[in-house]
């Protein structure tokens, strides 16, 4: 147990060191990108606010190793969200407001708890089957979070450095989680663990160093790098579709109706009853993100408006 520890410390260390050192980058950034280049700035904060719930993952770990693993899969939830913050700020560049990524924030947060509430709902007495399902999403969700950063840092400043150390970095995850929990079935699987949470650690540094860096150099541009879509050249998804699309489609769908109707015949009953259960969750989860994206449309008409009158 002890080694485990040891591996874990060195984590905790590493994201501490990332963390009070992201104190002085605050302020150099803070003083290096004004005006357009903004978007810079509040895609550090994000960066570094990750970290910080890493400080805080890492030293409940460390500190209280019997602490419940919901709490730690829900930090690292949020770890996530910052980490999609990044991504956002820097492709959208100068027009990602602060509005906007409280709005994505809380639209995320939303779509987690509803679906996880429902999913522990579901699954009712059975807590532990649900928690396997949460723990798989997470990985899934900390694997694509890291893909993405690295994916912006491509686009916006045109390399591929970050992108290879995040997916490094998102590899590891399967390995780091099973560290992390330390799920060890015999003693070669223990120093398996303890290698792989080492390894881990210096992972960490590599991705600090490397994306700190670019954070201080300018891009081309802080233009969004996503294309606006043109109203007039965009078409629906049933629209200008060929026969031979339509043929295939048609096909697919009656194969599948058919072997579900001949190998599965108890199938069908389950499965409206699922979606009978989810209909509802979902009904809740979609009302909340419109009831929320038309107040921060309203907000953002209005913070519009502020700054034509403030340029008058």
């Amino acid at each position: 147990m002890e080694d485990i520890t040891v591996g874990r410390y060195f984590n905790l260390i590493v994201c501490i060191i990332v963390v009070v050192s992201g104190l002085y980058w605050l302020r150099v950034l803070d003083q290096k990108w004004k005006g357009e280049y903004r978007f810079l700035y509040r895609a550090f904060v994000c960066w570094w606010l990750a970290w910080l719930v890493w400080v805080v993952i890492w030293t409940l770990k460390s500190i209280y190793p019997s602490i419940p693993n919901i709490l730690n899969l829900t930090l690292t939830d949020l770890n996530a969200i910052f980490w999609i913050l990044v991504y956002f700020n820097l492709t959208r560049g100068n027009q990602f407001r602060i509005m906007d990524s409280l709005s994505l924030s809380i639209s995320i947060i939303l779509v987690l708890a509803i679906g996880y509430g429902g999913l522990y709902l579901y699954f009712g007495d059975d807590s532990a089957r649900a928690y396997e399902i949460q723990e798989s999403v997470e990985l899934c969700v900390g694997f694509v979070a890291t893909m993405l950063i690295g994916w912006a840092f491509a686009l916006r400043y045109n390399t591929n450095v970050v992108f290879v150390v995040g997916y490094a970095y998102g590899f590891a995850q399967p390995f780091a989680f099973k560290a992390f929990f330390d799920v060890a079935e015999n003693e070669s699987t223990r120093k398996l663990f303890i290698v792989v949470l080492i390894v881990l650690a210096f992972l960490k540094i590599v991705w600090a160093t490397v994306v700190t860096r670019y954070f201080l150099q300018i891009p081309e541009t802080s233009e969004s790098l996503v294309m606006k879509s043109n109203s007039s050249s965009s078409s629906g998804l049933f629209q200008n579709w060929t026969i031979a699309l339509a043929v295939q489609t048609i096909v697919l769908f009656a194969v599948f109706m058919f072997l579900l109707f001949r190998k599965m015949p108890n199938f069908l009953s389950e499965v409206a009853k699922t979606i009978g259960q989810l209909v509802g969750f979902f009904s809740i989860l979609v009302g909340a993100v419109k009831l929320w994206g038309h107040l921060t449309s309203k907000l953002n008409l209005q913070d519009d408006k502020q700054k034509i009158v403030d340029k008058r």
